[in-house]
């Protein structure tokens, strides 16, 4: 197998509630030896950066990304091919004696869930990660051991997590990594996968603490005779230069500037691949009451493989003073369509672009996707 991690990507998006963890506490049941353990795992804090680097990547496993380090706490945060999550959570050990509790240690963990896949891999690696970053008494001294799991269109290639200290002097994170394989494995097939780990943590003397954590999930697709595999929810850039196709690159960018979407992930324009329904969004978009110009072509924005356009969205149509569309509005707002006369070797350029982009990320219908311009 062999994986790639994206480099130089746009920062990196939030996604769904998907690993998001919610205040929780589990304190199993008292052994013999009237000993207890509890572990109590919140959402995501805002977690110091400098916590995260003094622990120390064991050479087997990879290094996740700056960006998932630098924004601890805030989510889960992913590019087309990464996601990762970190949180806090506290092991405690405590001692009842004739029915009084007293607590006998405490380990404060930083908890680290990353994926990465490929755009032309059939698998894909969901790596999780154990540190103790501070703490005293018996709770150092537990161990954790984790089993990964697959839910949905995927197999379990292999699961590598063994009992490892959670403490380490060294000052490293227990580390373990489950490998997966897309069931997806014929032309038009689509398969989503969710992965997990259960996770056990044990110390002499106290009974054991179990939890499970799911990750995001990973959608992988046959298209062409290629098998990949990506994150579904991030919204992947198509760069427009302003210098190749000035026209059109400018009425996008007014457009957006006006307020329709498609420029900021928190505002994505979506794909649409239903034929119908695009031949509508056109139609009610540059045909309808439009004037034809010699030796122009009308470009619509949101594109009309978009479910932005207007028969989804409503709205109605707007343009440019010098956009040649007589009867036409010049508006603000976040719905409704723009639309422009341009040359029609920029409108062909367009198709092409969009075409390459759509098979090169993977973007399906519904996807999210973002427009941004460049010189």
């Amino acid at each position: 197998m062999s994986l790639t991690r994206d480099g130089d990507q746009p920062a990196p998006q939030s996604g769904p509630a998907a690993g998001t963890v919610t205040p929780t506490e589990s304190c199993t049941p008292l052994t013999e030896e009237q000993r207890m353990a509890c572990f109590t795992m919140g959402g995501p804090k805002s977690l110091a950066p400098t916590n995260l680097a003094n622990i120390q990547t064991p050479p087997e496993a990879v290094q996740m990304p700056a960006w998932c380090i630098n924004n601890a706490g805030k989510g889960i945060l992913g590019t087309r091919t990464e996601a990762c999550q970190i949180h806090e959570a506290t092991y405690t050990t405590i001692l009842y004696t004739n029915g009084v509790p007293k607590t006998t240690g405490v380990a404060n963990l930083l908890i680290a869930a990353y994926e990465f896949s490929d755009r032309k891999v059939d698998t894909w690696v969901h790596q999780f990660e154990v540190a103790a970053y501070s703490g005293w008494g018996d709770a150092l001294k537990a161990t954790v051991e984790g089993n990964a799991t697959a839910k949905g269109d995927c197999t379990l290639v292999k699961s590598d997590f063994p009992d490892q200290p959670i403490y380490q002097p060294s000052g490293r994170w227990a580390v373990g990594q489950g490998f997966f394989r897309t069931t997806a494995q014929n032309d038009g097939d689509i398969g989503q996968c969710t992965t997990a780990w259960n996770w056990t943590y044990k110390n002499p003397g106290y009974s054991t603490v179990m939890k499970e954590y799911s990750a995001s999930n990973i959608r992988c697709d046959k298209t062409n005779g290629v098998v990949g595999c990506v994150v579904p929810w991030y919204a992947a850039p198509v760069y427009y230069s302003k210098t190749r196709i000035p026209g059109l690159a400018s009425h996008v960018e007014r457009a957006q500037a006006s307020g329709l979407p498609g420029a900021t992930s928190d505002r994505p324009l979506h794909r649409l691949t239903d034929r119908t329904t695009i031949g509508l969004n056109r139609n009610m978009a540059c045909v309808r009451g439009i004037t034809p110009v010699a030796g122009y072509w009308c470009d619509e924005y949101p594109l009309a493989s978009t479910y932005e356009g207007l028969a989804y969205t409503g709205g109605t149509r707007r343009t440019f003073s010098n956009c040649q569309i007589p009867n036409v509005p010049n508006e603000t707002g976040p719905v409704g369509v723009s639309v422009c006369m341009v040359p029609p070797f920029e409108n062909r350029s367009q198709g092409g672009t969009m075409s390459q982009f759509y098979q090169a990320e993977r973007v399906l219908d519904g996807d999210p996707y973002l427009i941004l311009i460049t010189a």
